[in-house]
């Protein structure tokens, strides 16, 4: 079965073309129009997609060709779109950086599975012509995807982006859609993860009022709805049975401090019969009543560690669950909160949850990036030793004093190394998981749920 859904992809020459930017325009422009949006996010980040969420009215959603096989990926993508309404495909870093040097979890190899047109933003700072060179050779590098529009960004002057563009469709016979001025009231602040995230960012809303104008008066939306409209028919794939239902309840730690999470991941736990049950470590004294599990995202605990601590009702109500036999998976920034104490960049030492004695302590270097294979070498609340699942890790953080527990190997190509804490039914641990990789791990989890449900009953 074929399914003809509207879709684009708006990928970057390189991170910090300015490819959010224009797409947080672009969403904001199309919805003014009333157009039912479908966002999604190539690779995989978190903030991202925050983004396009707040913009856009619902969620956006992660495709990721290296964590996901094509089947899955475009079962995924299928699942959550619509014919009525465009689907805006967001890319990752340059349009064919991936998985090392390979094609896998690049936004080229996105497009191409989804057979997607792709528009080509271009930072054009210090351009005229040369930017025709750059984009011939985007255009011609890899068979199979197309670059059918470019959006130039930071233009300084109407003369700048003529000449651009005529250098552009004359060389390349690719049509200019529009550009952004450089305007720093349209900058989207970063910081170590990337973009802070829209809960942190002040008069968020103003942005994206200026960026929506900006992107209504400059760029030809009615270009780029027709490109998303001609999009060919794509086969719908299939995605992974949820088997038995488990009816229990999970908390899930989201706010300031914990905000990365998989919206699929949410999905798959909800179909296999989780039902969510939100909080806040920074704000909330008590956990939700009658809760059979905890999941704990990642996010910037670092930043909140002060609150995180002050909140120390919480921390002890996470301490005792767990000592108790409740269930809890906890990554990256969640590891670091059930840990005995984090340490800030600063040198300031906060304590946390102390599920675990160990302690982390940012760092001023980014200590891993990139995708992983994981590999369980113990049972876990995820799955038993042996289990298998691809991965990310993204963090500034370590883990000072890991010692021999780890319960984890990771490996990258030819590198590996271990981590990960595990005790009774709690599994903390660097590697951010899309539980639609191997989605024995979400089910594992929430039998896990249900098994202290039945023991509490």
């Amino acid at each position: 079965m074929r399914n003809k859904q509207p879709r684009l992809v708006i990928a970057g020459t390189h991170s910090g073309a300015g490819k959010t930017s224009v797409v947080t325009g672009v969403l904001a422009a199309l919805r003014g129009r009333g157009i039912p949006l479908y966002p999604f996010k190539t690779g995989p980040d978190y903030i991202d997609p925050a983004f396009h969420a707040h913009v856009a009215g619902t969620p956006s959603r992660n495709l990721d060709s290296w964590l996901l096989d094509s089947q899955t990926l475009r079962g995924l993508f299928a699942r959550n779109t619509d014919v009525c309404g465009i689907a805006v495909i967001e890319g990752v870093m340059g349009l064919f950086d991936g998985k090392g040097a390979g094609h896998e979890g690049s936004t080229a190899h996105v497009a191409e599975l989804l057979d997607a047109p792709v528009v080509l933003v271009v930072n054009a700072e210090g351009l005229s012509r040369s930017a025709a060179a750059m984009v011939a050779g985007y255009a011609s590098f890899q068979p199979g995807v197309s670059v059918r529009g470019v959006i130039a960004n930071r233009i300084k002057s109407e003369r700048q982006y003529a000449l651009i563009r005529e250098s552009v469709e004359e060389a390349c016979g690719i049509p200019c859609l529009g550009y952004l001025p450089d305007d720093p009231a349209c900058t989207l602040r970063n910081r170590h993860l990337g973009l802070i995230p829209p809960a942190e960012t002040p008069a968020l809303d103003a942005v994206v009022e200026k960026l929506g104008k900006s992107v209504a008066a400059n760029i030809d939306l009615d270009g780029l709805i027709a490109l998303a409209q001609a999009a060919p028919p794509l086969p719908r794939g299939t995605l992974p049975a949820p088997a038995a239902s488990c009816s229990v309840r999970l908390g899930v730690a989201r706010d300031e401090a914990f905000s990365f999470y998989y919206q699929d991941n949410f999905d798959c736990l909800a179909d296999m019969g989780a039902e969510l049950v939100f909080f806040s470590p920074l704000r909330d004294a008590a956990l939700p009543g009658d809760i059979h599990g905890l999941y704990l995202g990642g996010g910037f605990p670092e930043i909140f560690a002060e609150q995180l601590m002050e909140n120390e009702a919480m921390r002890r109500a996470v301490r005792e669950a767990a000592a108790l036999g409740l269930p809890l998976y906890a990554e990256c920034g969640g590891m670091a909160y059930v840990c005995a104490s984090l340490t800030d960049a600063g040198g300031r030492e906060f304590s946390m949850a102390g599920v675990f004695p160990h302690h982390v302590a940012m760092t001023g270097n980014l200590q891993r990036f990139g995708y992983a294979e994981v590999e369980f070498l113990r049972d876990t609340a995820l799955g038993p030793a042996g289990s298998r699942v691809r991965a990310h890790e993204f963090h500034y953080s370590r883990l000072v004093d890991e010692g021999g527990d780890a319960c984890l190997r990771m490996r990258k190509d030819t590198v590996s190394w271990t981590g990960g804490l595990a005790t009774k039914n709690v599994l903390a641990a660097y590697p951010h998981i899309h539980f639609y990789s191997n989605p024995a791990l979400a089910r594992n989890f929430l039998a896990r749920c249900a098994a202290f449900k039945g023991k509490r009953a």
